[in-house]
């Protein structure tokens, strides 16, 4: 599963409708329970753990990536 399909999955979306770009204040579905879901579904699809303040900072796709990438994730 892509990271565009994984959000698009939890935000009920169309999964080519969404890039790196795509950021929180851009959708209404991506509202703070959506979000818990989306860490918790990130955390268990890429068998990693973020912290209170990268939970924080994960704004958009770009920064959910970027951070994945970090914690040596293939996305």
């Amino acid at each position: 599963m892509s990271l565009e399909e994984l959000f698009g999955s939890i935000l009920d979306v169309e999964p080519s409708s969404l890039t790196d770009a795509t950021a929180q204040a851009a959708l209404k579905a991506w509202d703070s329970m959506a979000h818990v879901n989306l860490i918790a579904a990130l955390e268990e699809t890429y068998g990693v753990q973020f912290s209170t303040q990268e939970i924080q900072q994960m704004t958009s796709i770009g920064a959910a990536r970027g951070l994945l990438r970090r914690k040596g994730a293939d996305v």
